[in-house]
Order: structure tokens, then sequence, then C-alpha cells
């Protein structure tokens, strides 16, 4: 796993953490509202509870009043129609009664009275002796029973004198009072909650709760056996739990927004920072150039730091090259001019010693020879240690300086040199090519007199007149007809005076060719741009 990688990662599992902790919080928060609102719920029930409990309570105070009164002791007897209006039905409408009803101990309804001005009165509840038998003379009874699609509340008492305060005597009837839960019902108990109050079914499933409300329920019993025949539904609307939720999401929002925020602006900075510096100094080194080094910041001391040490590793490697190189330079100059010219001093002396005792004056002229080569050599050491080419030290003509390396080089050998140079091409020839050019020349012709056995050399220099050569190219040609030698040279193989002519045609900007056999001589062929050096 690379860099960007594990910061990708790292960032993955930041981002996973702040998602988590904002998940954890919301999730807090959710509980807290949940509790909230379980609260408010709690007290939202007691007042829809204590809201139908009181309009119950009108109902059973009517049956109380008058089922523990004389007149109506004496009214259930006589049934009197005026007494009724008066004290009945005048008095109907102020406890919101819609019907009343006084019924025998067996069930049967003795008398009924409707409020004035109701025209569909509701009828009394069924299996009325049923719960007469069912019912204590003491206490009041009440539930709702239904009527088509309408619930209706009733509550029941038996009728006893005054003086019965323990509701201990047989009761004369029993009386009865009934008020629909109408929708003038309903809304006035949303009135009174300041919530919206609905009736429903018992089998009516609970509905989805609105944001920032909280719906509680009251069930409304059977009169007979206390079932739920209906229930109230009250939905509150509670600000503070609007305002926790809508504060609850805002903050999850604002939080999954800073966390992006947040980690888009680390992953950007490490980008910026860390891994784009990073990939420029990976790509300068990996491409070996400094462009990409300009690439990174100034303001950024530590990769700055390292950039500056990629570039003196540069420039110390460069130095290092160019060591390298003069080095090598330094190796095949030597090679193929002190120690050639060495090589040619200690053939002048044999030869001299051979002609010591039959031709004196012979041996004193070539002793003179090896003199001036030895001259030449320390010339051209001196020229090494002061880093010049050993052929700079002044302007020479390059036919001459052939004659004058091979005869140096010859030492007294029976061997002819022919020369065919074109004078303008020499002319048009740079100090430092023409030095090369010359070393070559000595490295070939060296070859053609130690390992070739050579009797005739060939030099020409011309421009290339090759079938198939490019335009503007220059052509040096050494030919011998020595002994020769397998090509390994062109396989890359040979001794280092090729190497070293291949080299030096590199250095060129050409190339050396070698054409040779055993027994068929060696053609040096170098071949170079003649318009860059023109």
């Amino acid at each position: 796993m690379n860099v960007r990688q594990r910061l990708l990662a790292t960032l993955v599992l930041c981002l996973s953490i702040t998602l988590g902790a904002t998940f954890v919080l919301h999730l807090g928060q959710q509980t807290e509202t949940a509790g909230l609102a379980r609260s408010f719920a709690q007290e939202r029930q007691e007042q829809l509870a204590g809201a139908v409990r009181a309009n119950s309570d009108s109902l059973g105070l009517f049956v109380d009043d008058y089922s523990g009164w004389d007149d109506m002791v004496a009214f259930s007897t006589t049934l009197d129609p005026t007494w009724s209006r008066l004290n009945i039905v005048e008095v109907m409408t102020r406890f919101r009664l819609e019907a009343v009803w006084l019924v025998d101990l067996n069930g049967r309804v003795r008398y009924t009275a409707t409020r004035p001005g109701v025209e569909d009165a509701p009828p009394p509840p069924p299996d009325l002796k049923a719960w007469i038998e069912s019912c204590s003379w003491s206490k009041e009874a009440g539930g709702f029973y239904r009527v088509g699609d309408s619930l209706i509340e009733v509550r029941m008492r038996p009728v006893q004198p005054t003086a019965d305060t323990r509701r201990e005597t047989v009761p004369v009837a029993w009386l009865l009072a009934a008020r629909p839960l109408d929708p003038e019902l309903l809304e006035n108990f949303s009135r009174q909650l300041q919530a919206a109050v609905e009736l429903h079914g018992a089998d009516v499933g609970r509905e989805t709760v609105p944001e920032g409300h909280i719906v509680v329920h009251h069930a409304l019993p059977s009169y007979l056996d206390g079932r739920p025949i209906g229930e109230l539904h009250a939905a509150f609307r509670i600000a503070a739990l609007e305002l926790g939720e809508h504060y609850n999401r805002g903050e999850m929002l604002v939080g999954l927004c800073s966390g992006a925020l947040l980690l888009g602006v680390v992953a950007w900075s490490i980008n910026r920072n860390v891994l784009r510096p990073l990939s420029r100094i990976g790509e300068s080194l990996e491409r070996d150039i400094l462009a990409p080094l300009a690439d990174v910041p100034a303001g950024l001391p530590e990769f700055a730091r390292i950039a500056n040490l990629v570039r003196q590793s540069f420039e110390q490697r460069e130095t290092l090259r160019h060591e390298i190189e003069e080095r090598a330079r330094l190796g095949r100059d030597l090679h193929d001019g002190v120690i050639q010219n060495l090589y040619a001093t200690g053939l002048g002396l044999a030869q001299a010693q051979r002609l010591a005792t039959n031709d004196p004056a012979g041996a004193v002229l070539r002793l003179e020879q090896t003199r001036q080569t030895l001259n030449q050599t320390m010339e051209a050491l001196r020229g090494f240690i002061a880093r010049a080419e050993p052929e700079a030290s002044g302007p020479v003509d390059f036919t001459d300086a052939c004659v004058t390396l091979f005869q140096t080089l010859r030492a007294g050998r029976a061997c002819e040199l022919d020369l065919n140079v074109d004078t303008e091409v020499a002319a048009r020839l740079p100090a430092g090519t023409q030095a090369s050019l010359l070393l070559i020349v000595r490295e070939a012709i060296s070859n053609a007199l130690r390992h070739g056995d050579a009797r005739h050399v060939e030099i020409s220099l011309r421009l290339d007149e090759a079938p198939d050569a490019l335009a503007g190219r220059a052509c040096l040609r050494v030919h011998d007809d020595g002994c020769g030698f397998a090509l390994v040279a062109q396989k890359g193989g040979g001794g280092r005076g090729l190497d070293n002519i291949r080299a030096r045609a590199r250095e060129l900007g050409g190339a050396a060719e070698f054409v040779s056999s055993p027994g068929c001589g060696l053609d040096l062929i170098v071949r170079w741009p003649w318009a860059k050096l023109a």
C-alpha cells in the first residue's frame, strides 16, 4: 500500500469516525426527544381523560341530584307532565342532555323526555333489564352505546327517597340521562384542550403522528361490560418537540457538512502540501530530470530542503559523470598518444641497436629521431597535466600531422603511406575534432604496424560519398593490408584501442565501422555529421 492509499484509508477512517460520532449524537438527541415526548404524552393523556371525565360528571350530577329527590319519587308514580316540563325538560339544555328516561325495575321505559328543539333523540340503550340487574343500588352506573355511527354516553341511578342517604331501600325506578358525542362536543373538547380531537372506532389502527405532535387516546367503555367501543384521539402540537426535532436534524446536517468539509480541506491540504511535492520529487528522481522540482513550493521548507538535496545530488552526479568521462578520455589519450609514442621509441631504440655495428651513422640518426619522439611524448604529458588536448597545442596541418605520426610509429619498418585528404574538409576541421581524428589515425596506424604487420597504409579524409550515405556527413578511412583479424569488434569485442576509436567516434556524433577478416587487412571507416562541425 503506497502513501496515497494509506492517506486515503486514514481519511476514510476519519470520515467514518465523524459519521459515527454524529450518528451517536443524533441518536442521543432522538432518545432525549422521545423521553420528552413521552412526558408530554402522559400529561396530555391526563388532560384528555380529565376533559372526558368532566363531561361525564355533568351527566352524573343530574342523575345523582334527581334520583335522590322525594319529588322524583312522587313523579315516578304520577308522571305529572307539568312537573316534568318544569323540572326536567327545562333544565336539560343547561345540563346539555339529549334524552332522559325513567325505567322500572324490569327494564321497561315508563317516561321519556328530550331536549327542546331536538327532533331525532337517541333511543334508550338496549338490554336495560340486564344492565339494571347488574348494577348496584348504591352506585351510579354508566358507559357508552352505539346508535348507528353515533356514540351515546349514558348515566343511570336508582330513584330513592331523600332520607335514604345510604341508598339501601328498593328503588321505585331507575333514572337515565344520555348525551351524544356529537361534533359540537368534540369541538368543545378541541377548544378546551387546544388540540384536534376526533372520535374513532375501537378497532381503528393508530394513525401516523405528524412531526412536532403527540397523539393520545382515551378508550370509551361499553355501559354493559366495560369493553371499549370507541376511542377519542387528541393530536397536540408541541412547539418544544417540533423545535427539538428541527434542531436535531439541523445539528446532524451541520455535523455531516462540517465533517465532509473538514475532511475535504484536510484531503486538499495533504494533496497540496504532501502528496504533490512527493510526486514531483519522485518524478524528478524517476525521470532523472530537474524540471519537476520547480513545482515544489518554497513555502514548504521540509520538501523544499529535500528538493534542494535532490538538485545537489543531480549536480554532484553530473560532476562525477564529467570526472569519469574525463578520466576515460585521459585514459584513451594516454593509450592512443603517449603509449603509442613510447612503443615507437622502443622500436627506434631496437633499430638503433641493430644499426650500431654495421651503420653507426644510421644508428645515430635513429637515436636522434627517438630523442625527438621522447620530447614529443613529454610535451604530450605536459598537455595532459594541463588538461589540454595533446594534439591541440597549436594549429597543425592534418596532412602533415598524419605523415609525422606515420614516420614516428613506423620506426624504420618497411611500410608505405598513401594520403588522400580533401584539403577543404581538413581546413574546416575544428581543433578538437582534428585532435580526435589524429588520435584515431594514430591508433589505427599503430595497430596496423604492431599487430597487422602491414606493408601499406592508406588514409583518406573526405565528404561521405557512399551510395547510402546521409547528406552532410564526413568520412575518415584508414586501410591497411595487414594480416587482419576476426570481426569480433563489430559485436562489441576487441581490445581497448578499438573501444577507444568507437568512443571517440561517438563523441563526434558519429560511429566507427570495422571491416576485416584474417589475411585481408583492416578497413576502418569513421563517419560523423559534417554540418555539425562546419
